[in-house]
């Protein structure tokens, strides 16, 4: 089971990568109506989260760039942002190389029970899996906002 997840990991991360690099940089901060955040947070998003899930997991404190979830967490949005926020590449760059370094913290532990579970969920494994289903619905969230602000 440990490689089926890891294959996830990997395969909706070159889906999300692919994805970033075919935005045009017109679109990377465009709200079309009826949505709250853009492209860019999506994505910076999308590292703080995977990242502090592991960190939980394990009962271990994030390692995503300082600053990042003061732009890109739950709750925060870009009408808040200053000159300081990532850029679109720099956020890509944190994603190429985040799942290699996530894995290497849980791998070999997916069975065991998480220090810090907020979704109740019995195994790391099954947290990991998680992950996937919310790295797939933001880039679900990107591919509509690419749409939306061609």
């Amino acid at each position: 089971m440990e490689t089926e997840i890891f294959r996830q990991w990997n395969t909706w991360r070159t889906f999300t990568l692919k994805t970033l690099q075919r935005v045009e940089e017109s679109q990377v901060d465009k709200i079309p109506e009826r949505f709250n955040n853009n492209i860019r947070w999506n994505a910076g998003h999308i590292v703080v989260i995977h990242d502090r899930l592991t960190a939980q997991m394990l009962g271990e404190a994030p390692s995503y760039p300082e600053g990042y979830d003061t732009y890109f967490d739950k709750g925060t949005s870009p009408d808040d942002w200053d000159d300081q926020v990532p850029s679109l590449n720099e956020i890509m760059a944190e994603l190429e190389g985040q799942v290699e370094k996530l894995r290497g913290s849980i791998q070999g532990r997916l069975g065991e029970e998480p220090k810090g579970n907020v979704f109740n969920m019995p195994t790391i494994g099954d947290l990991a899996m998680f992950a996937v289903g919310h790295e797939a619905m933001h880039l679900s969230t990107i591919q509509s906002l690419m749409r939306m602000t061609k």
